[in-house]
């Protein structure tokens, strides 16, 4: 039996609402993890799964430096997200 528009609609709606939750539920953890560094600490460095590393100086500025390279690209915050997010998943 087919699915109706306003089915898939729902689905995609309700698959969207996980994908919310699961982020927020990841940006809690991240701020929680944020508070647990010591003061003036601004910067940081984490390693993806598919080797990619994302930096942030001082500054607030982001840049991702691709595996088995040394030339950062500037990135910003969206990009941070969704890449962290997509890590998460890889690595259930």
């Amino acid at each position: 039996m087919a699915k109706t528009k306003d089915q898939e609609i729902a689905e995609l709606r309700q698959a969207m609402a996980a994908l919310i939750a699961e982020n927020e539920t990841y940006l809690h953890r991240l701020e929680s993890t944020r508070k647990m560094r010591p003061e003036g600490y601004e910067g940081f460095k984490i390693s993806l799964s598919t080797g990619e590393t994302i930096v942030r100086n001082g500054e607030g500025i982001y840049a991702s430096i691709p595996e088995c390279s040394e030339l950062e690209f500037i990135v910003d915050e969206d990009y941070v997200i969704e890449e962290l997010v997509a890590d998460i998943k890889r690595r259930r």
